[in-house]
């Protein structure tokens, strides 16, 4: 999982090594492929909560891809504030809800 600030797709240093071990994953795996399910925060309107959270995912694609996975082994979701489970006054626990869930299938 990949976390976000508020309002924003940026992904932060701190996810480099994650990331990484994702790449390694998938170029070990050749016919692994990795879904990627994009979520915000209840904050904001389900119109921009959803394109927000799409932002976030292709984010995570871009990374891939631009890291040598091909794009065909990867699926991008976007799910807005669905499954958001923190209330808007609770900053730390919205972080949470701010996310990219990385999910491998090995076919």
């Amino acid at each position: 999982m990949v976390q976000f600030r508020t309002a924003t797709a940026e992904i932060e240093p701190l996810y480099n090594t994650q990331l990484e071990q994702v790449l390694a994953l998938l170029s070990q795996q050749k016919s692994a492929h990795v879904e990627l399910f994009g979520y915000a925060d209840k904050r904001g309107d389900d119109q921009s909560n959803h394109a927000l959270s799409l932002a976030r995912s292709n984010a995570i694609a871009n990374y891939l891809i631009t890291n040598g996975i091909a794009k065909e082994r990867v699926s991008i979701m976007a799910r807005g504030d669905d499954d958001a489970q923190y209330d808007t006054a609770d900053n730390e626990g919205l972080f949470f809800d701010r996310r990219v869930i990385i999910n491998l299938k090995s076919t």
